[in-house]
């Protein structure tokens, strides 16, 4: 459990945690379960075989910032080159 120094933190934190969770629980209909070496297949899956494999849920689903521009060499490299 994490140490907060007031009280507002604890509160925001004790309201991030249910809806952390309600996000994983609904996200098990996505999620294709892949389980580590150790571990046994599941048909339903927990929030925390979820938790496990949400990277590839944020993969397929995309960003919507754009790709970063290249803006040219860099000062430092330039004056390494030359």
């Amino acid at each position: 459990m994490p140490n907060f120094g007031t009280k507002e933190q604890c509160d925001r934190w004790s309201d991030l945690i249910p809806m952390m969770t309600w996000e994983l629980w609904l996200a098990r209909e996505m999620m294709v379960d892949h389980p580590l070496p150790w571990q046994k297949p599941q048909i339903n899956l927990t929030p925390g075989r979820v938790a496990q494999g949400f990277g590839t849920i944020i993969a397929t689903l995309g960003t919507p910032a754009s790709a970063p521009k290249p803006r040219g060499k860099s000062r430092l490299l330039a004056t390494r080159q030359n």
